[in-house]
């Protein structure tokens, strides 16, 4: 069984729930800080987890600034992903969103010259309607990408 489950400030379960999908996504995908600061920053942001069967299995950590939605960190269990639980998740996410009011939603994500797996994260954003809107050398180790997609 699939469910979606909005989280405004997760609890430690759902916190630890996601920190391991953190832990086994990092090295390819992550770094080893990004476990010890996305448990910091869910004390403070929202979550959106997609389950199957009680485990998550995807998340996206969100908050808004300035009124926009940004989304912090995004990750689907290396099991799952290639099976649209990513995009089912982001599609939800978009239309819980828009139903907030919200009519921007911005990330930041690694360059893919920096790290080449990241083209195929650039792919799934441009997919689900977010444009590059630029580019920062000065943010991180190699820069980052900025994408939004209008509402």
């Amino acid at each position: 069984m699939i469910e979606l489950n909005h989280y405004r400030r997760p609890d430690q379960k759902v916190i630890g729930e996601v920190a391991e999908l953190i832990r086994l996504l990092t090295g390819d995908w992550f770094t080893d800080l990004v476990r010890e600061e996305a448990e910091r920053d869910m004390l403070f942001q929202d979550v959106m987890c997609l389950r199957i069967d009680g485990s998550v299995k995807a998340f996206i950590i969100f908050t808004s600034w300035e009124g926009i939605i940004r989304i912090s960190l995004m990750g689907t269990d290396p099991a799952h992903q290639g099976q649209g639980l990513g995009s089912r998740l982001m599609n939800d996410f978009v239309d819980h969103i828009q139903t907030l009011g919200f009519k921007q939603i911005a990330l930041l994500t690694v360059p893919p010259e920096v790290r080449s797996c990241y083209e195929r994260t650039i792919g799934f954003y441009s997919r689900h309607g977010f444009i590059v809107s630029n580019r920062y050398k000065e943010i991180r180790a190699g820069g980052a990408i900025q994408m939004v997609r209008n509402l």
